[in-house]
């Protein structure tokens, strides 16, 4: 089992395999409505404004699926798709891609599969430096490893040298607001509550 989301409305939950196997299930009869085989490794899966954004690591693409149907409506080319490596939400046109290495955040179009801007963990330290709003305990922005948009497409949450960071999503740009003291120990995601007030970064094991 790769990952699993629930849809807008609570009647289906989404199941995405290893395997590339995407399920459908009802609930709450747990019945499968759909199944769509993409054969090839699957990464991570999103949901976001136009349907179900599904990662093909062994691709190194993400396809724009159809919530309904399940059908492929497009499909883009795009790095770092691996689990936790892509993020958008119900609000937000764009998906946020991390490189290879989570040293760069790609912004891409969902409707055109077209990027639209890079930011690099350097480049937004350097940019936003005094403003950042820093905890005592806080490193350096090093990484922008496990992107995660908050449900109301406001912030994006990434994790960098152990601390948790957030970003304003303004138009086009992110805007460097927060660094987080150092509380990850071998983090292994971030997660937003659905009504976006609280965030977590579990960590560890």
């Amino acid at each position: 089992l790769g990952c699993m989301q629930w849809s807008p409305d609570g009647k289906n939950v989404f199941i995405l395999s290893n395997d590339g196997v995407l399920r459908k299930i009802a609930y709450p009869s747990l019945q499968q409505e759909l199944v769509l085989e993409t054969g090839g490794k699957a990464g991570w899966m999103q949901l976001c404004k136009f349907g179900v954004l599904v990662g093909i690591e062994s691709l190194g693409q993400i396809w724009l699926i159809d919530g309904n149907t399940l059908e492929v409506k497009r499909r883009f080319a795009a790095p770092g798709v691996g689990p936790f490596g892509f993020t958008s939400s119900l609000k937000s046109t764009a998906v946020y891609v991390s490189d290879d290495h989570a040293q760069k955040l790609i912004m891409i179009n969902i409707e055109t599969g077209t990027p639209i801007k890079e930011f690099s963990a350097r480049a937004l330290q350097d940019e936003f430096g005094e403003t950042i709003k820093k905890h005592p305990d806080s490193v350096a922005l090093t990484d922008l490893a496990f992107p995660t948009m908050s449900p109301d497409g406001q912030y994006i949450f990434c994790e960098g040298f152990e601390c948790l960071h957030r970003f304003k999503v303004s138009g086009e740009n992110l805007i460097y607001e927060e660094m987080g003291p150092r509380i990850g120990s071998n983090v292994q995601s971030i997660f937003v509550d659905p009504e976006s007030r609280y965030v977590a970064m579990p960590s560890g094991g």
